[in-house]
């Protein structure tokens, strides 16, 4: 049963439950015409309450795997930004106008703040080490968060 995506639950972050209680209900046989059997007492409903914690699962390290395919479109990606960035500082470097050269240095510079910052985010959002997700974990192995004093 899949009941939630770990995709989904990284883009959203500490926006949806991570813990989701419930009661199962099920039955001792199968549901039989009236009349079979009359002696037979009527089938009885029996529940379990469940929880389905997130919490309660370490965090997992991913494999992405790509095809050779994958990887040439990646790279044909890279020499198409290499490309454009060739492009870009040939036309820039044209200009004789100290005011707007200074504005395109700092419009690239801007562009590589943003690019460092995104690619630093990304980063912390993929923590590898268990202790920045569960915090005193090797403290108090085995137990779970709602038992630890």
């Amino acid at each position: 049963m899949v009941w939630d995506s770990a995709l989904d639950r990284a883009e959203l972050g500490e926006g949806i439950e991570s813990r989701f209680t419930g009661t199962v209900t099920y039955y001792d046989r199968p549901e039989q015409p009236r009349g079979w059997r009359f002696w037979e007492p009527a089938r009885r409903p029996m529940e379990t309450e469940v929880v389905l914690d997130w919490d309660a699962l370490p965090p997992v390290q991913r494999i992405e795997l790509m095809t050779t395919h994958d990887l040439a479109k990646r790279e044909k990606q890279k020499l198409e930004l290499l490309r454009s960035l060739l492009t870009y500082f040939h036309y820039a470097s044209k200009e004789t106008r100290p005011d707007v050269f200074r504005s395109e240095i700092e419009r690239i510079n801007s562009a590589v703040r943003e690019t460092q910052d995104r690619w630093r985010t990304r980063q912390l959002d993929e923590p590898t080490d268990v202790s920045l997700r569960w915090g005193d974990a090797e403290e108090e192995p085995g137990k779970h968060h709602s038992e630890r004093v």
